[in-house]
């Protein structure tokens, strides 16, 4: 095994679907412009346009630039999955970057990895996760130094003691410049530039394909969403240790959950993908069921969770009936964690309740 990884030792897999290529082709040429030698594109089916124009981008680039071709939408636990695979199988690959298809990486990216990676001893052991400024959790762990993990007693990172706080500390915040920085502002003001972290995304994550023999690939059932945090944690658990580097910075095309800005919380608006949704909550519970929970706080939690997104929903003009359905399709997906049901169709596509009716909804 090599002490050093080079351009030519690294595959980069990207996962596209739909017809996003107006981003995905700025993404594959952020990781040309980076050296990285060969870069995967993970087809999730995506419509016959988009195809085509992913066809063209490879022959332009036949000797760096491939294409996998998925017969159905397997999610991203399916899709990062089948590209570590055929990037792992790659004569002379050691090691795998994964990207979304809107996280380009600026043109130092790659660079900087390197110069983490030999500072913490060339160790096949150690991960990398390049910076997306705009995740807010990636940016705030980076300038205040604090861990990125499940809080035991936390439901999706919830506290009501902690709410309460945080809502004080913000309102004296705001009356501090330093309390009125943007994540890329952020990025001037790092206090850990090279953060060890527990949950990771798959964007950005740099590891050694020796680990998929130990751990093997992301959990298809998972389907989307928490997906990489499970395959995060499994990392770990076979001894890998996972450092945010929040001088590589990746930068994000589109936002995660797309809408016009609102107050209403994000799981409570109408235009919020149900099946998002539904797999979030169910894969986040599903893998806190998991761990040693101190069960009277993390049920309280979970509880406050519902009512102060009810509570908010409804304060700022959320229609009672969206609140009532998406407090079913949560109440759902908190069942199916805890008695482990992963429904789907055929293809793999979560299958899940839709409130009133008893129908479920793929």
């Amino acid at each position: 095994m090599s002490e050093e990884f080079s351009p030519d030792a690294v595959a980069a897999v990207v996962v596209t679907y739909g017809n996003r290529f107006d981003y995905l082709h700025k993404v594959v040429a952020g990781i040309l412009e980076n050296g990285i030698g060969r870069t995967l594109i993970v087809d999730n089916a995506s419509p016959v346009e988009n195809r085509q124009r992913i066809d063209a981008l490879c022959a332009a680039h036949a000797d760096r630039v491939s294409c996998l071709r998925l017969p159905e939408n397997s999610g991203s636990a399916g899709g990062f999955g089948a590209g570590m695979a055929a990037a792992a199988a790659m004569p002379g690959v050691e090691f795998v970057w994964l990207f979304d298809d809107d996280n380009r990486p600026l043109p130092d990216a790659f660079a900087k990895l390197c110069l983490a990676y030999r500072y913490l001893g060339s160790d096949a052991h150690v991960a990398l996760v390049s910076l997306r400024p705009s995740r807010r959790a990636y940016a705030f762990a980076a300038l205040n130094g604090t861990r990125l993990c499940i809080r035991l007693g936390t439901f999706m990172d919830f506290s009501f003691s902690e709410w309460i706080k945080r809502k004080i500390k913000r309102a004296v915040r705001r009356l501090t410049p330093f309390g009125r920085l943007l994540p890329h502002e952020m990025a001037k003001n790092f206090r850990a530039p090279l953060l060890r972290i527990e949950l990771a995304p798959y964007g950005g994550l740099l590891f050694h394909t020796r680990w998929l023999s130990e751990i093997g690939l992301p959990d298809k059932k998972l389907y989307l969403y928490n997906d990489d945090h499970d395959f995060a944690l499994r990392l770990q658990s076979a001894g890998v240790r996972i450092y945010l580097c929040a001088e590589s910075k990746l930068e994000e095309l589109e936002p995660s959950w797309p809408g016009p800005p609102s107050r209403i919380p994000l799981l409570m608006r109408p235009q919020t993908d149900e099946m998002k949704i539904y797999c979030l909550i169910r894969n986040r519970a599903y893998i806190e069921a998991r761990l040693p929970q101190p069960q009277w706080r993390y049920g309280f939690n979970r509880v406050s969770f519902f009512l102060v997104n009810i509570a908010l929903a409804l304060c700022f003009g959320a229609k009672w009936k969206t609140v009532v359905r998406r407090w079913h399709l949560m109440s759902a997906a908190v069942r199916a964690a805890r008695l482990g049901r992963f429904d789907s169709d055929s293809s793999g596509r979560p299958i899940f309740p839709v409130e009133g009716n008893g129908k479920r909804r793929t």
